[in-house]
């Protein structure tokens, strides 16, 4: 789910979603959760893309710059919750 601060589009709070990621011009700003941990960690992301902070959404959001931010399902509070 993709929202803006302009209020554009709505931060819309869906079942099982948490915070993702802050977006800028440029790219992604910082991250709160890969969306498929097994393929991608944040310590892989950090290797690749060293600029992308990991933060929590309260973080992201006051950041200069996010364009757009988005929620999406973490499968590590899907799996916690589960067990």
């Amino acid at each position: 789910m993709i929202y803006d601060r302009k209020g554009i589009q709505q931060d819309e709070a869906a079942r099982d979603m948490s915070f993702e990621a802050a977006w800028g011009a440029d790219g992604a700003l910082c991250v709160s959760h890969t969306r498929i941990p097994d393929v991608l960690s944040m310590e892989g992301l950090a290797a690749i893309c060293p600029d992308v902070r990991q933060q929590p959404r309260t973080a992201c959001e006051s950041h200069a710059g996010p364009l757009i931010l988005n929620r999406s399902i973490d499968l590590r509070t899907v799996q916690a919750a589960a067990e």
